[in-house]
C-alpha cells in the first residue's frame, strides 16, 4: 500500500474513495454531496436476497408489473399452492389486516346515516366513528347472546353445541374394520349413534314392521311400505294388503285410461264435426225436429182432405134422398 502511495502520490485513500455511500442501521442509504450541508435519502425499496416481482413470474402473460410505481397488484403465480407462493400480489396485502375492519367501519357509518339518521363521518372523526363501531358490536354480541340462551331455555340442546370427545380426540390405537355398507367387521367402534331428530323414530304400530311414510304412491300418497296401506291407523294385512292394493291402483289405472281413451274418442268427434265430416248434435237435432214438423203438417192436410171429402159425401147423400121423395 505504502509503495502504492509513492508510485501515484495523488492517489485518494481507500477510505476517501468510500466517503460518498454511508450505510445506516435503519435500512436507509444516505448519499452525501461534496457540500456537507445538503443530503439525500433514499429507502430501500427491497432486501437484495428477495427475487424481484417481475422475476416470479416469466409468461408475457402473466400479472402486469408497473416499472415505474414497482408495483405488481395481481398474483403472479395463481397456480400454485398457497403455502408455494413466496408473492401474492400487492392487493393481497391491501386485503387483509386492519383493512377489513376499516371496510366494515365504514359500511356501518353509511348504514347509520341512512336507517337511523345519525350522522358519522368515517374521515373526519374517526375516533369518534370507531367508539360507536365498538358500541354497536358490544351491544350486537349481547343481543345475540341473549336470543341464543333463549332458544336454549325453551328447545333445550345446550349438549351439542360443544364438540365431543371422538372428534377433539379423534386419534386412536383402536383397530376397526368395515364393510362396504359401514356395518363393524373386526373391533370395536366408538361411534354413537346419534339422534337423527326429536320426535321417536322406528315405532312400529298396529302390526306394521314398517313405519307410516316408508312407502309412497303418486295418486294415494304416502303409506306403508309392508302391505302398501294408505291408511295411518289401519292394521297391516301383509301380502294380503299388497295384493288389495295392487288391485286398487289397478283399476283406478285402468279407470284413468278409459277417460283418456273417452276423451280422445270426444276429440276426434269434435274435430271431425269442425272439419264438416259428420253433422253436429245441433244441427241433427233441429233436421229432426224440422222433418217432424213437416210430417205434422202433412198430416193435418191430409185430415183437413178427408174432413173435407167427408161432408161432400154427405151432401150429395141428402140431396139424393130429397130427390127420390
Amino acid at each position: 500500500m505504502e509503495e502504492e502511495r509513492k508510485q501515484d502520490p495523488n492517489a485518494e485513500p481507500e477510505l476517501e474513495k468510500d466517503k460518498d455511500l454511508i450505510e445506516n442501521d435503519d435500512d436507509t442509504i444516505t448519499f452525501t454531496n461534496r457540500d456537507p450541508k445538503i443530503k439525500t435519502n433514499t429507502k430501500n425499496l427491497r432486501i437484495r436476497e428477495d427475487r424481484a416481482k417481475y422475476l416470479q413470474n416469466l409468461d408475457v402473460n402473466s400479472a402486469h408489473y408497473d416499472g415505474k410505481s414497482r408495483s405488481m397488484r395481481e398474483n403472479p403465480t395463481p397456480s400454485l399452492e398457497i403455502k408455494d407462493q413466496d408473492f401474492k400480489g400487492d392487493n393481497y396485502m391491501s386485503h387483509t389486516g386492519f383493512y377489513l375492519d376499516l371496510l366494515e367501519q365504514e359500511k356501518f357509518a353509511i348504514e347509520a346515516e341512512e336507517k337511523a339518521a345519525v350522522e358519522i363521518n368515517n374521515v373526519a372523526m374517526p375516533s369518534q366513528a370507531e367508539l360507536l363501531y365498538r358500541n354497536f358490536k358490544e351491544k350486537k354480541e349481547v343481543l345475540k347472546s341473549g336470543q341464543k340462551t333463549a332458544l336454549l331455555a325453551k328447545y333445550g340442546g345446550e349438549e351439542n353445541l360443544g364438540i365431543p370427545d371422538e372428534v377433539a380426540f379423534g386419534e386412536t390405537e383402536v383397530y376397526v374394520e368395515y364393510d362396504r355398507e359401514g356395518r363393524v367387521l373386526k373391533g370395536t367402534s366408538r361411534e354413537k349413534k346419534m339422534k337423527s331428530s326429536r320426535y321417536e323414530e322406528d315405532v312400529h304400530v298396529n302390526g306394521h314392521y314398517c313405519v307410516w311414510g316408508s312407502y309412497f304412491h303418486h295418486h294415494f300418497g304416502w303409506g306403508y311400505k309392508c302391505c302398501y296401506s294408505h291408511k295411518k291407523h289401519s292394521e297391516c294385512l301383509r301380502e294380503e294388503g299388497k295384493r288389495i292394493e295392487i288391485a286398487r291402483e289397478y283399476k283406478l289405472m285402468m279407470d284413468k285410461k278409459k277417460e283418456a281413451e273417452d276423451a280422445h274418442e270426444e276429440m276426434i268427434k269434435k274435430q271431425k264435426i269442425v272439419e264438416g265430416e259428420i253433422e253436429s248434435p245441433s244441427k241433427s237435432h233441429s233436421a229432426k225436429q224440422g222433418i217432424e214438423n213437416q210430417i205434422t203438417n202433412s198430416l193435418a192436410q191430409i185430415n183437413s182432405i178427408i174432413n173435407q171429402k167427408e161432408g161432400d159425401s154427405n151432401q150429395n147423400q141428402n140431396q139424393h134422398q130429397k130427390d127420390t121423395k
